[in-house]
């Protein structure tokens, strides 16, 4: 069972539009708590080994939420419809963004 610090449950509560992109997703809690609603979630990391940890998280908790191994949002999935941009700071958020 996934217990979501305070900061990723107040990021939680505000999310309502699926499909979502959690970029820089780190371990995946937030988005696989997301996708346990049933909803589309894709889960990014640009770097082997975060991206190999979320894979493992994935996979130890049955989840469907979709990994992608990219850099920000330059492969963005058409379908999403909320982008999840947290705890990078911000000149890295608005890079990627840019």
């Amino acid at each position: 069972m996934i217990d979501l610090s305070d900061r990723l449950k107040k990021i939680y509560d505000l999310v309502s539009v699926f499909p979502v992109l959690d970029v820089g997703a780190d371990h995946g809690y937030l988005s696989i708590m997301l996708e346990n609603n049933f909803q589309k979630v894709y889960a990014s990391e640009k770097n082997e080994g975060p991206y190999k940890n979320l894979l493992k998280t994935i996979e130890d908790n049955h989840s469907k939420v979709i990994p992608l191994f990219m850099d920000g949002i330059d492969k963005l999935p058409n379908d999403v419809k909320t982008l999840i941009i947290v705890g990078m700071g911000g000149d890295t958020i608005c890079d990627i963004l840019k």
